[in-house]
């Protein structure tokens, strides 16, 4: 078994080497940083003689940075579960789901905040734009104590790609580490055990390198496949291998921008020579790339113009003497002096013409201009449109938008699914007590509830979207969705079910809870009971108690109605069961307008109501229609077997 210092020492030359193989991709992150979002001022060459008071420095890749970051933190973040051919309990637990996940995502931020920290997707989006390569966050559950009770919060800690290195390996990583430099001061806080050998009084203020490594144990020792995290300092363990008792690995770690890089190699020429191929310093450019070369050249091409004009204002003179004697002292141009030269010496004072440059430094200029356009957002990103534009406008302009925005925007939107999927790993082991979660869906509905492991186990795929959407593209939306919804007049179908509306055009995050709020709608409306029901809530919600005292004696009104309407009701249904059935059921129906219908689907007479034309065939001779008829003295001897003859009787004809 290797020692502790066998240990620290191979972890340390790991770490080392992936440091120097990072450091061309480091300098860039800290050049980028240092010249356009710092903004340091532009220093032109000695020898193009141009003063550095006249160097100009374009402030357009830190509005740039700043566009591009607003548009990512200012975003609507959308959880939405997959429903597709779930069944009823499925899409319970699918709701249970997105709102855990919601609730988690506004925890851990507010522990960021509480914690004097950026909102998470702010400071992430952040180091993706100015840093570009990869964006990284540690993402573990975590048990604390509140009033004496454990609890449980979720850790999600944003890392920065300049502090971090890491390798690859089997489709996963092997092993990461976020190497800082802190004063001794801050170790000692973080790391109260830890003791430096060369102590002193006054060293708090003396930094040191802290390697914080984290990695997953091989063999096959009881804690083989774990995931464990140690602290080095000086050679020394600040902390020692200790569990992380995270199921998945802790660091959650996506490229960012279109370059993946190539490996760093040497071509040999023939001609004896080498070239370097620059490798993982082109991985995963900040937002700055584009615009790298044709930033230099803004600031030198503004700088001459800024020198220029100086020149203009201040003048540049040429004195013409006999042999070049002539000297004026102090400044030729200054306001009010006068000189007196000798004509007759041939001493003189021009002015010279500096139009031709400044013509020159227009031209460069506009070339700048024209390799900036590709590099940059349009101008209309600013809020700057000098005409209207149209609708197909617009929408180039947004891919335009998109097209800068998107390598940034869709790595975070995976690096989020991801620190979810690592505290739910967590939180499916049960060892962790419920979480409380809070917050507002899409549509506006409010939740604050504890959900359990148990309810968001077997829940469908998982989709985190940062929307960068403004209220007229919801409308948008909604306008489109309306039109989706409906049915030909010719075939009856419509292009969108109502279900399939709500979650691919309108994208809200749960179809289903919309549905059920539409239901409760329609039902409140169903009877008179339930709106004035709501209303009366209403009314005391707003402290309208006037309104709500009207509203309660007409609810009561309302109630007394409906009981003797059911108690009429009641009475004439025994009515008709008690005397006659069918001629109290016809006088109900008759009260009500409808008729009873016989067998043959003809109207039944009844006293009350009208009575209807009826063929006289259908009674016997004395038989006249609306009088009960008498049965005739021949009754059954018409067609029988007597003739009616017999009797003297005439047959009927029909």
């Amino acid at each position: 078994m290797a020692s502790n210092a066998d240990e620290i020492d191979l972890v340390i030359q790991k770490v080392l080497a992936y440091e120097s193989s990072y450091e061309p991709l480091f300098k860039r992150m800290d050049t980028d940083f240092a010249s356009y979002w710092l903004l340091q001022n532009y220093k032109p060459n000695r020898d193009e003689g141009v003063e550095q008071k006249d160097a100009y420095t374009t402030n357009r890749p830190r509005v740039l940075a700043e566009t591009v970051h607003n548009a990512i933190s200012m975003s609507e973040v959308v959880v939405r579960v997959d429903n597709d051919e779930a069944k009823e309990g499925g899409r319970k637990i699918n709701d249970n789901y997105e709102s855990w996940v919601i609730g988690s995502l506004t925890n851990a931020n507010n522990w960021r905040l509480d914690g004097g920290n950026y909102p998470l997707i702010s400071e992430i989006g952040f180091r993706g734009i100015t840093r570009g390569h990869v964006i990284a966050a540690r993402a573990m559950l975590r048990k604390h104590t509140i009033d004496g009770e454990e609890a449980t919060y979720e850790d999600i800690t944003p890392i920065d790609a300049r502090h971090l290195v890491f390798e690859r390996g089997n489709g996963k990583i092997l092993w990461a580490a976020i190497v800082t430099r802190r004063t001794r001061t801050q170790i000692r806080d973080e790391y109260p055990d830890y003791k430096f050998e060369d102590t002193e009084s006054n060293d708090g203020n003396q930094r040191e390198k802290v390697i914080d490594y984290y990695f997953t144990m091989g063999g096959k020792g009881k804690n083989a496949g774990q995931n464990l995290n140690s602290v080095i300092i000086n050679k020394k363990y600040a902390r020692n291998k200790v569990l992380t008792h995270s199921p998945r690995f802790p660091i959650v770690i996506r490229s960012v921008g279109r370059n993946p890089g190539v490996s760093n190699f040497s071509f040999i020429q023939e001609e004896g020579g080498s070239t370097d191929i620059p490798g993982i310093a082109g991985t995963g450019d900040s937002i700055w790339g584009p615009m790298r070369h044709a930033n230099k050249s803004r600031n030198r091409s503004m700088t001459y113009r800024t020198g220029i004009m100086a020149r203009e204002v201040q003048g540049v003179f040429t004195m013409a003497s006999p042999g070049a004697e002539k000297d004026i002292e102090g400044r030729v141009d200054e306001p009010g002096r006068v000189h007196y030269l000798d004509s007759e010496a041939g001493e003189k004072l021009e002015l010279i013409q500096l139009q031709k440059l400044g013509q020159d430094a227009q031209i460069y200029d506009a070339v700048v201009a024209q390799d900036e356009l590709g590099a940059d957002l349009p101008q209309a990103a600013y809020g700057n449109a000098s005409v209207p534009i149209s609708g197909a406008t617009a929408r180039m302009l947004g891919r335009t938008i998109s097209n800068r925005i998107d390598p940034f925007l869709k790595p975070l939107e995976s690096l989020l699914e991801g620190c979810i999927a690592n505290l739910e790993a967590q939180y499916a082991t049960g060892q962790y007590k419920p979480i409380t979660v809070a917050g507002r869906t899409r549509q506006g509905i409010n939740f604050n509830r504890e959900i359990k492991h148990t309810d968001i186990k077997n829940h469908g795929l998982l989709k985190i979207t940062l929307k960068p959407e403004l209220p007229e593209d919801r409308m948008e939306k909604i306008l489109i969705a309306t039109q989706a919804v409906k049915k030909d007049p010719t075939t009856g179908e419509a292009l969108y079910s109502y279900p399939g509306a709500r979650d691919e055009i309108l994208e809200l995050q749960s179809g289903d809870k919309q549905e059920r709020l539409n239901t409760v709608a329609l039902a409140k409306g169903a009877t008179p009971m339930l709106a004035l029901t709501s209303q009366l809530e209403a009314a005391v919600d707003e402290g309208n108690m006037d309104v709500a005292a009207f509203l309660w004696s007409e609810l009561q009104k309302q109630a007394r109605k409906d009981a003797m309407q059911e108690v009429a009701m009641e009475f004439a249904f025994m009515d008709s069961v008690n005397a006659n059935p069918i001629q109290g059921a016809a006088n109900g129906l008759a009260s009500s307008g409808q008729q009873l219908v016989g067998p043959n689907g003809q109207p039944i007479a009844s006293d009350t109501g009208t009575t209807l034309p009826v063929d006289s065939r259908a009674f016997g001779q004395q038989g006249q229609p609306g009088v009960t008829p008498v049965p005739s003295e021949v009754a059954g001897l018409n067609g029988g077997p007597i003739d009616p003859s017999a009797v003297g009787l005439v047959p009927n004809v029909i």
